[in-house]
């Protein structure tokens, strides 16, 4: 039968009759403080600007193509949702590349556009609720 140590180790009783063994639990050791690369500073830079300007570019798309500018940059933004994502997935987005992406979204669905085509409307909601989705 095995019994524990007043320091939290555990006795093994031996098969042999020899006296029981006490075995140390692993020490666990604190992570190093994370310090980002200067790349995944300047790439978070890049992506959080490019949030900013997320809903003037599609309003401004939308003011000299009407739908058709708003489908073209739905690819743009899906470009760019898939770069957070694959930074999100390697464990180098900032928090304030986030809340920005957030913010940008909130622009997005505030802005008031008169899109005629219910394809082209979708496709413009999916990509936010996906950005919202991953960030959220």
């Amino acid at each position: 039968m095995t019994s524990k140590t007043p320091n939290g180790a555990i006795n093994w009783p031996s098969s042999s009759g020899a006296p029981a063994v006490a075995v140390e639990p692993p020490l666990e050791q604190p992570l190093p403080p994370f310090e980002p690369t200067p790349e995944m500073i300047d790439f978070n830079e890049e992506l959080t600007n490019a949030l900013r300007a997320c809903a003037s570019t599609l309003y401004d798309r939308y003011t000299q193509y009407g739908d058709l500018g708003v489908l073209g940059w739905c690819n743009d933004f899906n470009e760019l949702i898939s770069a957070i994502e694959t930074v999100g997935m390697d464990g180098a987005l900032f928090t304030a590349t986030r809340d920005e992406g957030l913010e940008a979204c909130d622009q997005i669905l505030r802005l008031e556009l008169d899109i005629k085509k219910q394809l082209v409307l979708f496709f413009l909601s999916s990509q936010v609720a996906r950005l919202r989705r991953f960030l959220g």
